[in-house]
């Protein structure tokens, strides 16, 4: 019926232009209007998107239905005349639950979208690009600056940003990317590079020939940062929580509304049954009324089981560190990457770059042919076109470089190799890199290197056809506060691996002068089988003469060993390593490849930034396990109150939602929030899941026995409590006892913790006296009966006349009006709170050892071991037999 609008587009002839030149200006323009550019979709959210994915949670949704629920029943009740009903079930005051809702909405927004721009503006910075020949000028291109048929140069360290092929030049090139094979493949003329391979060796001039979403560009950006972001077990307990209430927040609803309706069935003839002076007060199911409160009921206790705020408090507190980070330079390229971190007690980091600040300078040369021609000859090399290091840098700054030497071929840096050098066009070979790979290990020239690398200098050699002509010395740059940002990780428990290239003399030497423990504890892995790895990780600290594969070999046997592993790089040889560890690290100086893999980079190139890294997830991960303690202690509490009281007389129609308002809104929602920016970065001991649900669980039997005691003596006390007098005290013991959990979450107290508290305390005895008969009664507030005045004089209103003075609230003064209120409170505070103490004592010894899947609330259910499919019977496994080696 409907055809697709086509785009008309400009038809461009396939016409590669010269080496040497490159696209006009016209032809760019040409290519960008047929669409062969290569625009890569923004990856960012806009607001609106952020505004509704904060908005229309799970949560929030049923929380927005059960007020929508309640506007419909309150509109039906004063459509057929039931107004009474309405001001009686249907005040203002159950709508205050939604504050939560816009208040998160609108913080989660505003913090997700700020960190979304700060962001953004980061990895505008560190954003790919590469070197292109246009209009006869090299210029420096974008990834979506790239056209179809542009002139490109590549490098080692570089990426791929779009399909190539190579015209000029031989790489190699890491595809495993693309393949998972990590051994190098060697390009030449004529052969094709795809978008997401690493050039590790050489340097070529290539043309682009499939750009945009002709290409992988854009699904291998993904997929590397898939493989270094993993997966967050802090988001993964919160998730399995949410699973579970939802659960029994169809428990709740159902067990609410069956038992209500039974009790009205059996007993709604029974005035002496509700404490009601004639049959016509008692409730009836053929009432308006009492299925406006049924219904209200149900919804507060749906309201009740919902932990309001739970994941965007995460969110909102990860949010925070992040954009904090940002303004101290550091780009945490996932919102989870911080508790990734966080977890980590073992972190491996390179000699260069971490130790040191990345800069090298020459202190000595030993050279055994006339100095004269050792400089001409570093110069010869430091002229031709290899790419630049740091060793070669210092080299460049002392001695200078020949320009327009006639070379044959070049010979670029391999990790295998550990050199590089240049062929003359009469076949001699000029080599620069490691002693001990250029000579033999006979050498006696040796001992003058291996004296130099114990004083923890680097020693390179440079040969003319096997023959060894001088020894350049230089000395690495050690980081001023290398010795104070060990000792910060020491402290906080995370142990130091050092994995080196170099020689292993000079990396244990720097070691020891940078404070790393056990510097002496040094190995070459130089010819070490992969295999034999773990039997030496940690046998050893200083890692030297390490391959790319076994620095991954390295990361896999730690954490095969119980460890969470944290790895710094800024090369390509750091790859394999980096998309392995639990946490990557890299710089803003790093290559292409790295900061790719990476789950932090530090922009600075500071590797101090890290401690602060560090710092912060930690204080995530604690305060996030203090305040969800706290919801799911409200949660718990519903659930098991709305399950006793089928067994109590009036069973759920003991419940209100303003019972749990103070305890709701101001001890968790400003509390949890509040909590959770204090600064904590003691080490991250045991199971998430486990401690919070079992702290949850002690303290929701705390309130669940604060909400019991008054009830069960109003029924037993023959009328010595009033029914507004007992829901007066069930507001204030729930409310107290909201106040001893946070109490204790506060130990031990230090000043932030004290300030909270007492912030907390003061929020709630000024909400408490400023509207009494709610914050503290537990009662319905509508605007007519609160707001309004009886006389016409606004200062006669029942607010005003309330407000700051408790003693004139009817309900408050109700609760206290005899000697058997002050025994509950009494009997609350020195008796149950001291029996909590102790219980949470002995929980939270216990919890500490516990895993999550003996944890009742928590074992595995029917459908998620469905999931896992048996093995049929009479069927087995193949048998495998190894292979043989060749």
């Amino acid at each position: 019926m409907f055809k697709k609008k086509e785009n008309k587009r400009e038809q461009v002839e396939v016409k590669r232009p010269p080496l040497n030149s490159g696209l006009s200006k016209e032809e760019i323009d040409l290519r960008k209007r047929s669409g062969l550019s290569n625009v890569v979709k923004k990856p960012y959210r806009g607001f609106l998107q952020i505004l509704a994915n904060n908005l229309f949670t799970f949560f929030n949704v049923i929380l927005i239905m059960i007020a929508v629920a309640f506007l419909i029943t309150s509109g039906l009740l004063n459509s057929f005349g039931y107004h009474e009903a309405v001001e009686e079930y249907f005040g203002i005051s159950k709508y205050f639950f939604l504050i939560a809702i816009i208040l998160n909405t609108i913080i989660g927004t505003i913090q997700e979208y700020h960190s979304t721009r700060v962001i953004s503006k980061l990895e505008i910075v560190t954003k790919s690009g590469c070197q292109g020949m246009r209009d006869g000028k090299i210029v420096t291109l974008k990834s979506h600056e790239i056209v179809r048929d542009d002139v490109l140069y590549v490098t080692s360290g570089e990426q791929a940003l779009v399909d190539m092929v190579i015209e000029e030049g031989d790489l190699e090139v890491d595809e495993s990317l693309l393949t998972g094979e990590s051994e190098p493949v060697k390009k030449h003329k004529g052969d094709s590079i795809l978008a997401g391979s690493i050039v590790m060796v050489g340097a070529a001039k290539c043309y682009a020939v499939k750009v945009g979403a002709e290409t992988y560009s854009s699904k291998l950006t993904a997929k590397v940062r898939s493989l270094s972001n993993h997966k967050s077990q802090l988001m993964a307990d919160i998730t399995k929580i949410i699973r579970r209430l939802s659960i029994l927040l169809v428990l709740v609803v159902l067990i609410t509304l069956i038992t209500m309706i039974v009790k009205v069935a059996i007993h709604g003839g029974d005035p002496a049954y509700w404490d009601v002076e004639s049959l016509e007060e008692c409730p009836s199911l053929t009432s308006p009324s009492t299925w406006a409160h049924i219904i209200v009921t149900c919804g507060s206790f749906a309201v009740g089981v919902i932990p309001t705020g739970l994941v965007l408090l995460t969110s909102i507190t990860l949010a925070e560190s992040v954009i904090k980070l940002a303004r101290k330079k550091t780009m945490i390229q996932g919102l989870y990457s911080l508790e990734n971190l966080s977890r980590v007690d073992i972190l491996c980091l390179d000699k260069t770059g971490t130790l040191t600040d990345g800069s090298m300078k020459v202190v000595g040369l030993k050279s055994y042919v006339p100095a004269k021609e050792v400089k001409e000859k570093i110069r010869d090399l430091l002229g031709s076109s290899l790419p630049l290091n740091m060793t070669s840098e210092a080299l460049l700054a002392e001695y200078g470089k020949n320009e327009g030497v006639e070379i044959l071929s070049t010979v670029p840096f391999s990790s295998k190799r550990k050199c590089s050098g240049i062929v003359y066009p009469n076949g001699d070979k000029l080599y620069l890199g490691a002693p001990e790979f250029l000579l033999h290990e006979d050498n006696e020239n040796l001992a003058y290197a291996q004296a130099r690398a114990k004083e923890g200098k680097r020693v390179l050699a440079l040969t003319l056809n096997d023959e060894l002509w001088a020894y350049f010395v230089l000395s690495d740059n050690l980081r001023p506060s290398s010795n104070e940002i060990l000792s910060f990780f020491y402290r906080n428990n995370v142990d130091i691996k050092i994995i080196s290239g170099d020689n292993p003399l000079t990396v244990s030497k720097i070691a020891e002068q940078a404070g790393v423990y056990n510097a002496d504890r040094v190995i070459s892995l130089e010819g070490v089988e992969l295999e034999k790895i773990p039997e030496l990780v940690e046998q050893y600290t200083v890692f030297a003469r390490v391959s790319p594969e076994q620095k991954q070999a390295i990361v896999e046997a730690l954490q095969q060993k119980g460890h969470k592993v944290g790895m710094t790089g800024d090369g390509v040889n750091d790859i394999l390593a980096l998309r392995k560890a639990d946490a990557a690290i890299s710089f803003q100086k790093a290559s292409d490849a790295a900061k790719r893999c990476a789950d932090v980079i530090l922009l600075d190139n500071d590797f101090a930034r890290l401690t602060d890294v560090v710092a912060e997830g930690r204080r995530v991960i604690h305060n996030v396990e203090r305040s969800s303690s706290m919801f799911i202690m409200k949660s718990l509490f519903v659930f098991l109150l709305c399950f006793i009281l089928i067994f109590i007389e009036k069973g759920q129609f003991w419940y209100s939602l303003e019972t749990l308002y103070m305890l709701e809104l101001v001890v968790l929602g400003f509390g949890g929030v509040l909590l959770s920016l204090e600064n904590n970065t003691a080490t991250i001991e045991g199971n998430f899941l486990a401690k919070v649900t079992m702290k949850a669980l002690v303290s929701a039997i705390l309130i669940l026995f604060a909400a019991l005691v008054p009830i069960l003596v109003f029924l037993f006390s023959g009328g010595a409590l009033s029914e507004n007098g007992c829901k007066a005290l069930m507001c204030m013991l729930v409310t107290l006892s909201g106040l001893v959990v946070t109490f204790y979450n506060c130990r031990p107290f230090n000043k932030y913790r004290t300030i909270s508290f007492l912030t907390i305390l003061c929020a709630v005895i000024f909400l408490g006296m400023l509207m009494p008969s709610i914050a503290l009664g537990g009662e319905r507030m509508n605007i007519s009966t609160f707001f309004v005045s009886p006389t016409g004089n606004p200062w006669d209103a029942r607010f005003l006349h309330e407000m700051f003075q408790p003693w004139n609230s009817p309900v408050v003064s109700e609760a206290f009006s005899n000697w058997i209120s002050y025994v509950i409170v009494g009997g609350f505070l020195f008796v149950a709170v001291p029996l909590y103490f102790f219980a949470r004592i002995r929980v939270d010894k216990i919890a500490a050892k516990m895993k999550p899947e003996n944890v009742f609330l928590f074992t595995p259910l029917p459908w998620e071991n469905m999931a896992k499919k048996p093995a049929k019977k009479g069927t087995r496994k193949p048998k495998t037999t190894p292979k043989k080696k060749k």
